[in-house]
């Protein structure tokens, strides 16, 4: 879950320092451009100068005026030059004091706008969420703010889950990260392997003997949720917390009313299991639409999230506990697997795919073309709510050799490079506060972490 340029925060260190490359170009010409302008104000005083003296008249060599030919007596302009000289002198000086005026007060303009404020930068996506999520996170932070004078937040969001994680690796590898930032719970043993993220028990710990309102109480919050983010260095689920869950959701199947009254099946029962989810697939398949064309069952993503909440419905696995061990050994899995290829492949227009000529992704269902679509989670239900054309509802996981589910979530973390870790506990307390929380639930993105 392609590559972004580094964002560099104003008043960071990286901001004086600066890159190399056409960055750095900028950053060093702006200073001459400055003193030019200090420069080109005092010139044109001096210039001044010298056009009136050029045209005032010298003293001859007898003592005479140049420009009367030399007649005439020297001192009545020996000493009306001497007065002009003494004026035009203060004129100089004046005029060179208000060009230094002039860029001194620009300077000191500059200087008082410049915000006193600890500055904290949020780096996050919306996705599916769209610009009501970015809203929702944008309002929090206004509000935060708002309580916390002496803090200012910058926030970026990239759009797309792919392309924040670009944007969060190059501000890593740049040394100028987030203070804090999102990360989905299948990437924090890489992160915290690489000593990227910053360990928070003993903020948890001082928030638990702490009075102070918004202080954090861990056990308000799902346990289950929570141990996504946990990681000893080996296996996910246990040891140290590297974050705390923003909310989470677990994952299903959206199905169409309209196709499924059209190709006369009966709706997904709560209890259904994976040869009903494939029967009622092949019926849909065989099914036509208003304009002749058949329907495709349903759209099957096989993402490796997804494909392992099939794996687990079927009691077996096939990553290892650090998310990154691929274990196919198992001759479950394999079996499990091998069904799934069947499906997609070996059968017309049961599942999306390659023969299908259907793009894949949840975009397909609001198409109307498909009868079913996921598994997803929760993350779809603002892009499907503006669906106008048909009906559509919720059905579970279907059930293998037994019940099962993935949790999916999200954390705010810290990043171990923050030079404001206190104020950036502060931040992740507070957008992980139950308003925040329900701020979401209501939007139908996800669902709350804390209980």
């Amino acid at each position: 879950m392609p590559p972004g340029t580094c964002a560099r925060r104003p008043g960071s260190a990286g901001a004086t320092v600066g890159t190399a490359g056409p960055s750095s170009s900028a950053t060093i010409g702006a200073q001459p451009a400055r003193a030019a302008g200090a420069n080109d104000a005092t010139i044109s005083a001096a210039a001044q100068v010298t056009v009136i003296l050029r045209i005032m008249p010298r003293a001859g060599p007898e003592g005479t005026s140049e420009s009367l030919g030399g007649h005439g007596r020297a001192e009545p302009w020996r000493m009306a030059g001497t007065a002009c000289r003494v004026a035009l002198a203060v004129m100089a000086a004046a005029l060179v004091a208000w060009a230094f005026w002039r860029v001194g007060s620009r300077e000191f303009s500059r200087l008082l706008a410049q915000d006193p404020r600890t500055e904290l930068v949020v780096l996050h996506w919306s996705g599916e969420g769209g610009p009501e999520e970015d809203e929702i996170v944008e309002r929090s932070l206004r509000d935060f703010e708002a309580a916390n004078p002496g803090l200012r937040v910058t926030r970026i969001n990239p759009g797309d889950a792919g392309s924040f994680y670009t944007k969060l690796q190059t501000m890593m590898a740049a040394g100028d990260p987030p203070d804090v930032f999102y990360v989905g719970n299948e990437r924090i043993p890489s992160f915290a392997s690489l000593g990227l993220l910053e360990p928070l028990d003993g903020f948890v710990e001082r928030d638990a003997r702490s009075e102070e309102p918004g202080a954090l109480r861990l056990g308000e919050f799902w346990p289950q949720v929570v141990d996504a983010f946990r990681f000893d260095g080996t296996n996910a689920g246990r040891g140290t917390l590297w974050g705390i869950p923003k909310d989470f959701t677990t994952v299903g199947f959206y199905w169409n009313k309209d196709v499924f009254r059209r190709a006369g099946v009966a709706p997904p029962r709560p209890d259904w299991t994976w040869d009903d989810f494939i029967e009622t697939a092949r019926a849909i398949g065989r099914a036509t639409g208003p304009d002749g064309e058949r329907y495709v069952g349903a759209e099957f993503v096989t993402w490796p999230a997804m494909v392992r909440a099939y794996l687990f419905t079927e009691g077996c696995d096939a990553v290892g506990g650090g998310w990154e061990d691929v274990r196919l050994s198992d001759p479950k899995a394999m079996a499990a697997l091998e069904r799934l290829r069947a499906w997609r492949h070996e059968e017309e227009n049961t599942l999306t795919s390659g023969r299908s000529k259907l793009a894949t992704g949840s975009a397909v269902f609001a198409t109307g073309k498909v009868g079913m679509a996921g598994p997803f989670g929760r993350w779809v239900v603002p892009e499907y709510r503006r669906i106008r054309d048909f009906d559509w509802d919720f059905a579970p996981l279907p059930r293998g050799s037994e019940r099962a589910n993935i949790i999916l979530t999200v954390s705010w973390s810290i990043s171990s490079q923050s030079r404001h870790k206190g104020d950036a506990w502060k931040l992740v307390r507070w957008l992980t506060n139950e308003e925040g929380q329900k701020a979401q639930a209501r939007l139908g993105l996800a669902i709350p972490s804390n209980r």
